[in-house]
């Protein structure tokens, strides 16, 4: 915390005042925003998780990290075709509630050269086809990223995935009211859920 306030990001919530560190539950995210840049990071904890249907196997994404340059240095992160259904998962989790989760797709998949039979192995193994499937959508219908035909094949054959990208799609429409209850946010988890093979 003191780390990221020495460079000028102060927390979107205030962090919980733990009395007993080994009994409290620790959150699933800490939200910083930068104080001049407006930029939004978010350091999730292992209790983030709890939102793939399956445990990522972390040794095997580990050995396919990728080094980028960021603020001029050199750091590893997923490769594109993991961060993928992986970015899915976390728009997914959040409701799709801020747009930026969806250009973060459509930016993602325009990178040359995308892996596309990676990226779907990456999610049968999470089983979060329906999340990445429905993440490529949103991305497809409020950005009109161009997407290989075969994979906007399997989307549209994909009634479901159809039916909630015109659900969260009103979301970002300012002239339409929605509202997330209580039936709502169940039935979105269920349809969420791979069938099991």
């Amino acid at each position: 915390d003191e780390a990221l306030r020495a460079i000028d990001f102060d927390t979107r919530f205030a962090w919980p005042r733990i009395e007993n560190p080994t009994t409290a539950q620790t959150p699933g995210e800490y939200t910083y925003r930068g104080k001049h840049s407006q930029a939004l990071l978010e350091i999730h904890t292992e209790r983030t998780m709890r939102h793939f249907p399956v445990a990522l196997d972390l040794d095997t994404l580990a050995g396919r990290l990728v080094k980028i340059q960021l603020s001029g240095r050199t750091v590893r992160t997923f490769c594109p075709e993991d961060a993928l259904p992986i970015l899915c998962v976390h728009g997914a989790k959040d409701f799709w509630a801020k747009a930026s989760n969806v250009v973060d797709i459509a930016e993602l998949v325009q990178l040359h050269p995308f892996d596309w039979n990676l990226a779907r192995e990456t999610a049968r193994s999470l089983r979060c086809t329906t999340m990445m499937l429905l993440g490529l959508s949103l991305a497809q219908s409020l950005t009109e990223v161009a997407l290989p035909n075969s994979v906007a094949e399997e989307m549209y054959a994909n009634r479901n995935v159809m039916a909630m990208t015109r659900e969260i799609a009103r979301r970002f429409d300012p002239e339409r009211q929605y509202r997330w209850n209580a039936v709502r946010r169940g039935l979105y988890r269920m349809r969420l859920v791979d069938p099991e093979i």
